[in-house]
């Protein structure tokens, strides 16, 4: 194996990761988390809590509740900014090229494994930078950089190894590789969040070594030396209690490091190194002829399912769009249409759910239609992701543009189809919901504005459909975690909390959003 060669593949994904806008939307996006989550101390309250009294803001304490926040930033979110390594390669033609060189599979897999792991750094870094530029503002305790990079760095690295593995596992397993494998990640990463809890307990400082090992995005380790450290497993991250509630606030010591609690850190890398054989083994080398036979499997699975929905749904888009072929006038209403048409063609199981779905919210009670409303809302990951970008993924996006109805306003076109899918979706359970909670139906379609103008918005700006992906999931796992305690957070009406203010709300945001979205094609439109 050649370092030199696996470096050269390493920096080479790196820089070209570095200029793509998708990178710098979540690198935005993540600065600006940094710089409004941390509250001001003066307020009474803190970013960390330990035993229900505030920590001091130093170097040790926001480095903590910094590494507390990576599960979500980096465990998600860092997945989603990453798991493109080397779909962009096969995109632009530099896979082929790869694949007949000297470099090996091991060299190449390494080194995108490499460059994303750097990317996640790069990401990591910027954000600890901002977090201790809000401690240098708020002044309660001295800087101390060292300090806050080992207390964040012990937490990190695994969580950054076992991100970027999965990516590159996910890349090379042809059935992982799609929007499929972006929503199956979702679930792998909720159920990690529960491992030390599953198999250990650290609330009590019960943390066997497998727990450790399997404990990648480190809350477990947290928590657990936490109540070494302070006595108390009680630790909460986010806006927690003020000092009038609960006492004077607490100064968090920091870390000991002694090498049995970096030992049982380090068990966590195992796991992530163990996926890299898989990837190996599932690696095509962008070789047409494995690439065929596993596109010809997948062709036929889909062509069983295809055999079960296509003659149904073509019947049933018969019966609902009688005139399809008849000539109209060119406009943005038969834009929209036809967009629609295109999107319930290439789903046709969507065509056959959506009747099938409006005759289940007619049988079932209405809190059973709430549950089915929130299943129907991720759903809308997977229906509404490729839509905004589809056109760019298969190179038709200068045609799209120049058809009668949709020149100069794609945006808004992809905005109306996108709504529009998402209501034949989530309306039907909305409406029964609403016979229990009243503003259900309102909520929903609130919900699936923001869940279009998300879909378009975030399309546009990165020509990619994997943010919206992770971020609607996050969303969503936010919002069912709650359970309507927070009226704002039920941003489609599932959790029966909506209230008129949270709908305005949601309904302003998706405005925000879809205003983004024309502007951006008006801009993009005016440099061409």
């Amino acid at each position: 194996m050649s370092l030199s060669r696996l470096l050269a593949v390493a920096a080479a994904d790196l820089r070209a990761r570095l200029r793509r806008p998708a990178t710098l939307v979540f690198l935005a996006l993540l600065l600006a988390a940094a710089s409004t989550t941390f509250p001001d101390p003066s307020s009474g309250r803190g970013i960390l809590s330990i035993g229900g009294r505030r920590a001091v803001y130093t170097s040790a304490a926001l480095a903590v509740a910094t590494a507390g926040l990576l599960p979500f930033l980096l465990g998600l979110f860092g997945f989603y900014a990453v798991s493109n390594a080397i779909a962009l390669d096969r995109r632009s033609g530099a896979g082929p090229l790869f694949g007949a060189t000297p470099v090996t599979n091991g060299e190449y897999l390494l080194g995108k494994l490499l460059g994303n792991v750097s990317l996640l750094s790069v990401v990591t870094l910027s954000f600890s930078a901002v977090v201790m530029a809000v401690q240098v503002v708020h002044g309660e305790a001295p800087l101390e950089p060292i300090v806050f990079l080992a207390h964040l760095l012990v937490v990190a690295l695994p969580a950054l190894l076992a991100v970027a593995s999965f990516a590159l596992l996910f890349e090379c397993v042809p059935f992982l590789a799609g929007r499929f494998g972006d929503v199956a990640f979702f679930f792998v990463w909720v159920v990690t969040l529960s491992m030390p809890v599953l198999f250990g307990d650290p609330d009590k400082g019960l943390y066997p070594a497998y727990a450790a090992a399997l404990d990648w995005n480190g809350l477990g380790f947290l928590i657990t030396e936490i109540q070494r450290v302070t006595g108390s497993g009680s630790m909460t991250i986010g806006w927690g209690p003020g000092t009038g509630q609960q006492g004077t606030p607490v100064v968090f010591p920091g870390f000991g490091f002694s090498p049995g609690m970096l030992g049982k850190r380090a068990l966590a890398f195992l796991p992530p190194l163990a996926l890299l054989p898989f990837a190996l083994l599932a690696f095509d080398r962008f070789d047409p002829a494995r690439r065929l036979a596993s596109a010809s499997t997948k062709a036929s699975l889909l062509a069983r399912i295809s055999r079960l929905f296509r003659p149904a749904a073509a019947r049933l888009l018969a019966i609902a769009v009688p005139a399809e072929g008849s000539a109209g006038a060119p406009g943005l209403a038969s834009a929209v249409l036809t967009d629609l048409l295109v999107t319930l063609r290439l789903r046709p199981f969507l065509v056959v759910g959506i009747p099938a779905a409006a005759i289940v919210a007619l049988l079932v009670p209405a809190a059973t239609a709430s549950s089915l409303l929130a299943v129907a809302f991720v759903l809308l990951a997977l229906l509404l992701a490729d839509i905004g970008t589809r056109e760019e993924q298969t190179g038709l996006a200068r045609v799209f543009a120049a058809s009668p109805g949709a020149g100069g306003r794609v945006a808004a076109v992809k905005l109306l189809s996108t709504l529009a899918t998402a209501l034949l979706l989530l309306v039907p359970f909305a409406a029964k919901a609403s016979v229990a909670h009243g503003l259900a139906l309102p909520a929903a379609v609130a919900g699936a504005l923001f869940a279009a103008s998300l879909a378009v918005a975030l399309g546009q700006a990165t020509g990619s459909a994997k943010p919206f992906v992770g971020l609607l999931l996050a969303l969503w796992y936010v919002a069912v975690n709650d359970k309507g305690r927070t009226p704002a957070l039920d941003l489609a009406g599932f959790s029966g909390a909506a209230t008129a203010g949270s709908i305005a709300g949601w309904l302003a945001v998706a405005l925000l959003l879809a205003t983004g979205a024309l502007l951006l094609e008006r801009v993009r439109l005016s440099r061409a």
